[in-house]
């Protein structure tokens, strides 16, 4: 039999995917050849009640953590909604795949109806829940504007999903204009993600993620992960969920 090739010793505070050529060239193979789709994948959850610290699910069980440092591998913005659950459902937060979804905030997929089963594409802009006074639970639009991003922890050779809501879209924005004016992409450079506590107008608290410049890469990581990023980009532009 073929001698198997082992796993890359991953440093004290190393990223697989900087450091191990099998582990950031096989990403997308894993993820598309056994079917897993984003909601699949392990999450990291923004608290609710404007919560600062993560929760993050281990081998070892649930530790907190007041800030992350990952490699962003892959971001999308667009629009997700769950018609028919109730608007405090805890599916809502991406725990089961949304009826409709844009991958883009122009086209939506699936269905946008609460009476017709009927599964197809449609304009977001002209979608009745994405128009301002639609929301079921308040002020606002019902179909949920945000990103999804999978990020990579220290010695993880998968990503986990995090799902942004609008709140947070402005800090995400802003991060990516420093990067950029700098010449760089979220990919290239090490991250660390931080929870701050916001309110809105009416006194409730909320959390927003918060994103900090650590380093960025040497030729060598960047190089491997580059490959990571074409590969869950494409990833990403073929899930539905």
């Amino acid at each position: 039999m073929p001698k198997q090739k082992s796993l890359a010793v991953i440093p004290e505070g190393g990223f697989a995917i900087t450091v191990d050529e099998q582990a950031a060239t096989s990403v997308g193979e894993v993820l598309t050849s056994n079917g897993i789709r984003p909601f699949d994948l392990g999450k990291l959850t923004v608290p609710p009640g404007g919560g600062t610290s993560w929760e993050i699910d281990t081998l070892e069980g649930s530790v907190s953590e007041k800030t992350i440092d990952v490699v962003i591998g892959a971001v999308r913005s667009g629009r997700r909604q769950w018609w028919r659950l109730d608007m405090n459902d805890p599916d809502r937060d991406g725990n089961s795949p949304p009826e409709c979804q844009s991958m883009d905030g122009i086209t939506g997929q699936g269905v946008n109806s609460m009476t017709d089963d009927t599964v197809g594409e449609h304009s977001c802009q002209e979608c009745q829940w994405s128009q301002w006074g639609s929301a079921r639970n308040g002020s606002g639009s019902d179909c949920r504007q945000g990103a999804l991003l999978l990020v990579f922890r220290e010695a993880s050779r998968l990503p986990d999903v995090l799902n942004l809501s609008v709140t947070s879209l402005n800090n995400l924005r802003k991060y990516a204009v420093k990067l950029a004016g700098e010449g760089l992409q979220a990919h290239q450079v090490i991250t660390q993600l931080g929870l701050e506590q916001a309110a809105s107008k009416t006194g409730i608290k909320y959390s927003r993620v918060t994103f900090q410049y650590v380093r960025a890469m040497d030729p060598d990581e960047r190089a491997l992960v580059e490959r990571t990023h074409a590969d869950l980009d494409e990833y990403l532009t073929n899930s539905r969920s």
